[in-house]
C-alpha cells in the first residue's frame, strides 16, 4: 500500500503543472467573453485577438517546452548509455577474472596431473630398482669347479674355472673374470691384456679363434641362469624411462647407473656389443650414455671396442655417445678420442673387406 500511494503522489506531481496550465487557459478564455461585447462582429474579432494572443503565447512556450524534454531525452540517454557502458566494463572486468581464474585452475590441475604421473612413474622405478638388486644378491654360483665346453667354427674350446661357491657381489665380480679370462685364452692373442699390435706377438701365442662375439655366446649360454634375466631387467628399466614423457631422463638413468658396479658395466658392454643385446638395448644405452663411468683398462682391448664400434655404426649410432663424457682411468685420454681412433680403423677394415660399402663418417 505504501508504494502505491507513493506511486500516485509521483504521478499527481508529474501532472499537477498541466492541470495548472489548463485552468489557466480556461479562466482566461472565461474573462475574455465577460469583459467583450457580445456583437457577432466584435465576438469575433475578439475570438481573432485571443487566437493570435494565444497563439503568440503557446507556440514558442511549446518549443521552449519541446527543448526542454528533448534536452532532458538526451540528458537521460547519456547517463543510461553511461551506466551501460560501466556495466559492460564491470561485466568485461568479471569475465577477464573469471578467465585467469579458469586458467589458474587448469594450470593447477596440469600440475596435480603432472605431480601425479611423476609420483607414479618414480614408486614403479624405485620398485623396478629393488628387483634389480634382489635378482642381483640373488646370485650364486653354486659349484666350487666348473668348466666350459664348446666349439666355435669347429675349433675345440675347454676353459676351467674356479667360482668357490661365490654369492651376490663377488659371484659378479667372478663372472667378470670368467669372462676376461676366457677372451684371453682363446680370442687371438693369448697376452690379449697387455698386446695391441698382434705383429708384436710370437707365433705361438696366436689362437685360432678371432672372434669376440661368438666367445661371448659361449659365456652367456654357460651362466644364461644368471644373465637372462638380470640383461633384461636393466633392459625393462631403461626401456621404462626412455618412454616416459616429460622427466628429466638423465636424472633418473643416472640414479640407475649408480647401483650398477664396473664389473657389471664390463658385462653390459660386452652383451650390447654381442648379437645378445645389440638391437634393442644398446639403442637405450646409448640414448642415456649409460657407459659413462666405464673405465678403458686392461680388462677392455682395443679389438673389442673395435666390435662395439662396428656394431654402433651398422645400427648408425656415433660410438662415443655410449660412453659419454668419462675418461680413462688414468684421466690422460677420454673415450672421444679412442673411439675416434678406432672408428678409422674399422672403417678402413670395412672398405677393404667389401669396397662397395658406404659408413656414413659424419658419425665418428
Amino acid at each position: 500500500m505504501k508504494d502505491n500511494k507513493h506511486s500516485d503522489n509521483l504521478n499527481f506531481s508529474e501532472y499537477k503543472y498541466i492541470a495548472i496550465g489548463m485552468l489557466i487557459v480556461v479562466a482566461t478564455i472565461y474573462l475574455a467573453f465577460n469583459t467583450t461585447d457580445n456583437t457577432s462582429s466584435n465576438q469575433i474579432a475578439s475570438w481573432g485577438a485571443v487566437g493570435d494572443f494565444f497563439g503568440g503565447i503557446l507556440n514558442p512556450t511549446f518549443a521552449l517546452l519541446g527543448l526542454f524534454a528533448l534536452l532532458a531525452t538526451i540528458k537521460l540517454q547519456t547517463i543510461e548509455l553511461r551506466h551501460s557502458s560501466k556495466a559492460l566494463e564491470n561485466s568485461h572486468e568479471e569475465l577477464k577474472l573469471t578467465r585467469e581464474e579458469s586458467k589458474k585452475a587448469t594450470t593447477a590441475l596440469q600440475q596435480q596431473s603432472k605431480s601425479i604421473k611423476l609420483q607414479n612413474f618414480e614408486n614403479t622405478f624405485f620398485k623396478m630398482l629393488d628387483l634389480h638388486s634382489e635378482i642381483t644378491k640373488s646370485f650364486h654360483l653354486q659349484k666350487n669347479i666348473q668348466h666350459i665346453k664348446s666349439s666355435i667354427n669347429d675349433i675345440p674350446i675347454q676353459f676351467h674355472y674356479n667360482n668357490k661357491g661365490k654369492v651376490y657381489k663377488e659371484a659378479i665380480v667372478e663372472l667378470d673374470r670368467t669372462l676376461n679370462r676366457l677372451l684371453i685364452n682363446f680370442n687371438t692373442l693369448k697376452n690379449y691384456q697387455s698386446v695391441d699390435n698382434i705383429e708384436d706377438v710370437p707365433k705361438n701365442f696366436i689362437n685360432q679363434i678371432d672372434n669376440t662375439n661368438e666367445l661371448y655366446i659361449v659365456f652367456y649360454k654357460e651362466f644364461q641362469q644368471y644373465l637372462s634375466h638380470y640383461f633384461r631387467n636393466i633392459y625393462q628399466i631403461l626401456k621404462f624411462i626412455s618412454k616416459t614423457k616429460g622427466i628429466n631422463k638423465k636424472f633418473y638413468t643416472n640414479i640407475f647407473r649408480s647401483q650398477i658396479s664396473e664389473p657389471e658395466l664390463r658385462l653390459l658392454f660386452y652383451n650390447v656389443s654381442s648379437v645378445m643385446g645389440r638391437d634393442k638395448a644398446l639403442p637405450l644405452l646409448v640414448e642415456c650414455e649409460f657407459l659413462e663411468h666405464l673405465p678403458y683398462d686392461a680388462n677392455i682391448n682395443r679389438k673389442d671396442v673395435k666390435l662395439y664400434i662396428k656394431k654402433a655404426l651398422e645400427l648408425g649410432y656415433k660410438p662415443s655417445k655410449v660412453f659419454g663424457q668419462s675418461e680413462w682411468n688414468d684421466g690422460s685420454r677420454e673415450w672421444e678420442v679412442i673411439c675416434k681412433e678406432l672408428t678409422q680403423e674399422v672403417l678402413v677394415e670395412i672398405t677393404e673387406h667389401n669396397p662397395t660399402e658406404c659408413v656414413d663418417n659424419s658419425l665418428e
